[in-house]
């Protein structure tokens, strides 16, 4: 008997040992072609592991270090992969701006430091091809780069799949593996509120990006690795900051109400806790105003959380968030769910000046007398498109899901709005060519138009995702 056990316990320690060594290290696995990596498996100084039911599988990494916009490799994450069949990959990952400036937002709290050490570390667009600064080859992306670090930034402030390097000339990113083996992706702090959620590896002629991009895929773990336990270290009770006192004579925001935009009704004062039900209002849409001290102030900057997001400034009384015509309010129609609304006085226009009192509301929408399940996100339906050669000036073809374009050069693409009130649509397509684009005057076309004389854009061979949206403002 006693043999018998000494037999198992010698199997299961080799079984334990052979799982171990299978992996050399690595946590993750490339498996058919794709590795999928949760961002806060991994967990160190800087960044820290935060719950939200949006994020794939619950949670996702916020850097809550200090900025390090010119040095990499600080608070620096490791994550090993053993990549099983050589070849090159595209890397993107999951991310989203989680601090909203209050001045260009969709540049300030938007990247993070990435070195992947591959055969090959690169950027690519269309036939242009860039290396890190300090890889030892040329030619270098535009802004910051240094020691085989890129600079991987998002301009999307909702959690998205833009991963690109260079400014102002958006690369995208890729590896190439020569051979089997263990390789680690590094991902170091570069701007505090940059958040991560999931990392990927993929084949593109094995998967399209929405295929690696689907968050009902599970992550890759190696079979019998672990998760190396951080040694912990004495962490002080953070001392909360506290509210800057506006300097005397600075405006302030007196109340927020909220308006049916419909009947320009005043349906009451915006408060913590306010529900708002949308089956008492007929579904109409919804504005907020805010009565500030004194009346007539530079500005007045609103910016909306939830499941629908909204920022805008107004820079004459009313200050209404959607902007007004007179006395004939503008809305927006707000899916069910919890937001938060921030609102800000400034004593110049444009949010300039001495900035005042901050008010934060945390109200809900709800539709009947129990919350419905999350609104489906919105879907093409709501635009139509249209493929355009930008020489002659004539449509060639609708454009449609799952839709190819024969000759990817000298063409636009025009989007047509359902909403009767739209007066600026927002571009952003994500592919082997990037680019955001906001167009104010009908019609709304990728790479801009003169008055219906369109300008020449091209993209390059390979699977894209557009998306638009409708603004009843411009910008």
């Amino acid at each position: 008997m006693k043999l018998k056990i000494t037999s198992l316990l010698l199997f299961l320690s080799l079984f334990y040992f052979n799982a171990q060594s299978q992996c050399n290290g690595a946590i993750f696995e490339e498996q058919n072609g794709i590795a999928i990596i949760e961002a806060e498996t991994i967990t160190t100084s800087g960044w820290t592991k935060r719950s939200n039911s949006s994020a794939a599988g619950g949670s996702y990494l916020a850097y809550t270090g200090s900025n390090s916009f010119n040095t990499p490799g600080v608070n620096t994450l490791t994550y090993k992969v053993k990549i099983n069949s050589p070849g090159t990959y595209r890397f993107i990952w999951r991310n989203k701006i989680g601090v909203i400036a209050n001045t260009a937002p969709t540049t300030e709290h938007n990247d993070a430091w990435l070195k992947i050490n591959a055969s090959n570390f690169y950027g690519q667009r269309g036939t242009s091809r860039i290396y890190p600064t300090g890889s030892g080859k040329t030619p270098n992306p535009k802004g910051a780069s240094s020691g085989g670090w890129f600079k991987v930034y998002t301009n999307i402030i909702d959690w998205n799949w833009s991963a690109n390097t260079s400014d102002n000339d958006a690369h995208t990113v890729y590896a190439t593996f020569n051979s089997a083996g263990v390789y680690d992706i590094l991902v170091s702090g570069r701007s505090n509120g940059h958040w991560i959620d999931r990392m990927v590896l993929y084949k593109e002629g094995s998967y399209t990006a929405s295929q690696a991009e689907s968050l009902a895929r599970s992550e890759t773990r190696c079979s019998g690795s672990t998760v190396p336990t951080p040694t912990p270290t004495p962490t002080p009770t953070p001392t909360p900051e506290p509210t800057p006192t506006p300097p005397a004579g600075a405006p302030s925001i007196a109340s927020v109400q909220y308006i049916n935009s419909d009947t320009e009704n005043v349906l009451g004062n915006l408060t913590n806790g306010t529900q708002i039900n949308l089956s008492s209002i007929n579904n109409s849409e919804l504005t907020f105003r805010a009565t500030t001290s004194p009346t007539i102030i530079g500005s007045v900057r609103f910016q909306l959380t939830g499941p629908r997001s909204f920022t805008k400034t107004d820079n004459g009384a009313p200050y209404s968030m959607v902007g007004e015509n007179g006395s004939n309010y503008f809305g927006l129609a707000l899916p069910v769910g919890n937001y938060t609304l921030k609102v800000n006085p400034y004593s110049g226009s444009n949010a300039t000046g001495t900035k005042g009192n901050e008010v934060t509301i945390t109200f809900s929408v709800v539709n009947g007398t129990t919350t419905p399940p999350p609104p489906t996100p919105p879907t093409t339906s709501n635009f139509s498109f249209v493929l355009v050669n930008s020489t002659t000036n004539q449509d060639i073809s609708s454009l449609t899901t799952g839709g190819n374009i024969t000759n990817g050069n000298n063409i636009n693409i025009r989007a047509v709005s359902r909403f009767s009130n739209t007066a600026s649509v927002y571009f952003v397509v994500q592919g082997p060519t990037s680019r955001t684009f906001t167009e104010n005057v009908a019609p709304y076309a990728l790479f801009g138009d003169i008055n219906g004389n369109y300008s020449a854009g091209s993209l390059a061979n390979g699977s894209y995702s557009l998306t638009t949206t409708a603004y009843t403002g411009s910008n």
